[in-house]
């Protein structure tokens, strides 16, 4: 057996630990504590605009000529005159407004009769284009106007212009061929035929206005 007295004298003669786990625990939570952070060298650099930046900075920033862009807009329209088609050429184009229709329309007039869905169409507008030129000046420019059979009213109890214009065209046909037309094929023939003058306002704000159709 071992005694008491030879225990205590190998205690005495092992090795020292320096430092125990929770004293090194200790020590890096102390160290962690005590740490500095370093300086971003970035932090406070100047940031240097690219060239594509400061062009498109500049771009945005450029007033605008008030006088030119008023000259460029007056140029979008044609003068008040007298106008005809030239070459003797325009074309009229149908659309159907689908998401507008009223009983009172003539292809749903057509559909309420037949029952037949090809026919379940809203407001038909149809789009007359082409080139005209101002019998005086002889300057040309592009001219479209819209007539509709189907009416309709704006807010403020004022035909919209296809209607307005609608009731031209009629009003003409039949001081053409004594009598009132019959279908709308008769009023494209008329139209598409360009044997006639059209009088062209030009509004304050812009936009051209139909005024009246005249024989040549």
């Amino acid at each position: 057996m071992v005694d008491s007295t030879e225990k205590l004298s190998r205690t005495k003669n092992m090795p020292k630990v320096e430092k125990t786990q929770e004293e090194i625990f200790n020590t890096i939570s102390k160290d962690e504590e005590e740490s500095v952070a370093l300086d971003d060298p970035f932090h406070d650099a100047e940031e240097v605009e690219s060239d594509d930046e400061l062009i498109a900075k500049t771009l945005d920033e450029l007033e605008i000529d008030a006088e030119e862009l008023g000259q460029r807009e007056a140029e979008m329209y044609l003068e008040s005159g007298t106008y005809r088609w030239y070459e003797d050429k325009c074309s009229v184009k149908e659309n159907f407004y689908d998401d507008d229709k009223k009983d009172t329309d003539l292809m749903q007039k057509v559909f309420i009769t037949t029952k037949n869905p090809q026919f379940d169409k809203g407001r038909v507008v149809y789009y007359v284009s082409g080139v005209v030129y101002n019998v005086k000046t002889l300057k040309r420019g592009r001219y479209t106007f819209p007539w509709s059979p189907d009416r309709r009213v704006r807010e403020n109890d004022e035909d919209d212009n296809p209607t307005k214009n609608y009731p031209l065209i009629t009003s003409y046909f039949f001081k053409k061929y004594e009598r009132k037309p019959k279908t709308q094929k008769e009023i494209k023939n008329l139209i598409t035929s360009c044997k006639y003058t059209m009088y062209i306002t030009r509004g304050k704000n812009g936009g051209n206005y139909l005024n009246r159709f005249s024989d040549l």
